[in-house]
């Protein structure tokens, strides 16, 4: 079997179940990166986030590790967002910068102001008490949140 698509290629099963195997590392490695986080079973994991590749990540990490993933609509508005934190019990949420019509971020900022005062790993809200992580799945840093490096990084020293 010879499948091209996007310059990836499978070109046979065992290959494919080789590509398996190393997603099953990344995924445990992340799974790690979570519980340094505070992150472990039963905790409630928003992912709000648009077609990226750590989309699918974070939610076998937390799979991995038993927590609960819970998806967020991408099109989601200020008003249904708060519900949703409010009443998911969700402690750590991984955002993308957002859609065309809404930056996630900013809407991350406008129901947590103390967000950006915040250490990261330390938010406290009144609104949102169960809420303590924000992490921006890129590159990019903003304040009171982590991005995927900086996790990676403090995934390392979990033995």
């Amino acid at each position: 079997m010879n499948v091209v698509s996007n310059n990836r290629i499978i070109i046979d099963a065992v290959a494919f179940f080789q590509y398996i195997g190393i997603l099953s590392v990344v995924y445990f490695k992340y799974a790690f990166h979570m519980l340094s986080i505070g992150i472990e079973h039963g905790t409630h994991v928003g992912i709000w986030a648009t077609n990226v590749p750590d989309w699918l990540t974070f939610l076998y990490a937390a799979a991995k590790i038993g927590a609960v993933a819970v998806t967020v609509n991408t099109n989601y508005k200020q008003n249904e967002l708060e519900f949703l934190v409010e009443n998911a019990d969700i402690h750590t949420m991984c955002i993308t910068e957002g859609v065309f019509d809404g930056s996630y971020i900013d809407m991350m900022y406008t129901m947590l102001p103390e967000l950006k005062e915040s250490q990261r790993g330390y938010l406290k809200s009144q609104r949102f008490p169960r809420l303590k992580n924000v992490v921006y799945i890129g590159q990019e840093k903003y304040r009171g949140m982590y991005n995927t490096p900086e996790l990676l990084l403090l995934g390392e020293n979990i033995e």
